[in-house]
C-alpha cells in the first residue's frame, strides 16, 4: 500500500490526495485509512480525522503522556522502520483506544504515508514517515 501511493503521489502529486480520501477504497477500508506527514510532523493527510490535516502534531500526547507522533520520527531515524504502540481515538469516535503502528522511512522527498487500523480486534496499522535528507 504505502509504495503504491508513494508511486501514485510521484505521478499525480499532491492531486492523488483525493483517491486516498474515497472510501471503501484500497487506500481507505474499514478503519484501516492511508495517511501523510512530512519530515517535521505536519499533517497533510488524515481522511479519517480532516480538521488534523494543516497542523503540526510534534509534541502531541496520547491520554497516557506519550508523545507518539514524536516516536514515530525516532524509530525512523533511528532504525529506518518499527512499531509504536500508542493509544488514539477509532474513527468517528472520541474514547482512545490501543493502537500500534509501524512506521517505515520513505527515502525521498515525498511525504510520509502509512495506514492505520486499531489492535484487538482491529488490524494493525502502518506509518511511514520520509527522510529526505538521506
Amino acid at each position: 500500500m504505502v509504495n503504491k501511493a508513494a508511486a501514485l503521489v510521484e505521478k499525480q502529486g499532491k492531486a492523488a490526495f483525493s483517491e486516498f480520501r474515497k472510501r471503501d477504497s484500497e487506500w481507505w477500508f474499514g478503519n484501516t485509512y492511508l495517511f501523510a506527514y512530512d519530515q517535521n510532523l505536519n499533517v497533510l493527510l488524515n481522511p479519517a480525522f480532516p480538521k488534523r490535516e494543516g497542523t503540526n502534531v510534534h509534541g502531541e500526547k496520547d491520554v497516557n503522556g506519550k508523545l507518539f507522533h514524536d516516536e514515530f520520527m525516532k524509530v525512523v531515524q533511528s532504525k529506518g522502520s518499527g512499531w509504536v504502540d500508542y493509544m488514539f481515538p477509532k474513527p468517528g469516535q472520541t474514547q482512545a483506544s490501543q493502537k500500534w503502528s509501524s512506521v517505515e522511512a520513505v527515502k525521498n522527498d515525498l511525504p510520509a504515508y502509512g495506514r492505520r487500523a486499531w489492535l484487538s480486534p482491529w488490524l494493525a496499522s502502518r506509518a511511514v514517515t520520509p527522510l529526505p535528507w538521506w
